[in-house]
């Protein structure tokens, strides 16, 4: 395996992410930061340019065309000049899964796939009630999946995560301080 890859979400902790080294940014974030290596947006993009978040959305392409920025897309889309398409067929046959719920769990699953030794998330909080409770669990499974396969994962997010934690952050049954979780 090699070196290490920091996958930024959007949610708080984002800014935490260093500035070098291999580092991949989900949807806007593109607009937050300039020290990116890879963006994506696994979303059809036919229907978000026309969407709510369709001026965010036609910026962030803009800025990664400017800056030559390879964005992960689902398909190839002629509004994307820099679009490269997400090897979904070679990760769905590797790893034997379909459980894909969300954008960072394809970043989770290609950061495998292209055998990154540590894998860092920041920004990825899932702590809302809303969209993210149903993606947390798919997150969980990559995140899993990825530790079994022997890649570290690090979420640096603080509190402000409910990645990998119960909800009272104990081992189920157990009311000791000692295997008390981060």
């Amino acid at each position: 395996m090699k070196g290490e890859v920091h996958i930024i979400a959007k949610g708080k902790g984002w800014d935490e992410a260093p500035n070098e080294g291999e580092t991949w940014g989900v949807n806007d974030i593109v607009l937050r930061r300039d020290q990116l290596t890879l963006g994506f947006d696994m979303h059809d993009l036919d229907v978000k340019r026309k969407s709510v978040d369709g001026e965010a959305f036609k910026l962030t392409i803009e800025k990664a065309t400017k800056n030559n920025l390879p964005i992960m897309v689902l398909k190839e889309y002629d509004f994307v000049p820099t679009g490269v398409v997400y090897p979904l067929d070679e990760i769905v046959k590797k790893y034997k899964s379909t459980y894909i719920g969300s954008s960072i769990d394809f970043m989770t699953a290609l950061a495998m796939y292209k055998e990154f030794e540590t894998i860092n998330l920041y920004g990825v909080n899932m702590i809302q009630h809303n969209e993210y409770m149903r993606q947390k669990p798919s997150m969980e499974f990559w995140i899993g999946m990825a530790m079994g396969l022997g890649h570290k994962v690090n979420v640096f997010t603080g509190e402000h995560s409910s990645i990998m934690k119960t909800y009272n952050k104990k081992i189920y049954g157990y009311n000791l301080n000692q295997y008390k979780l981060n």
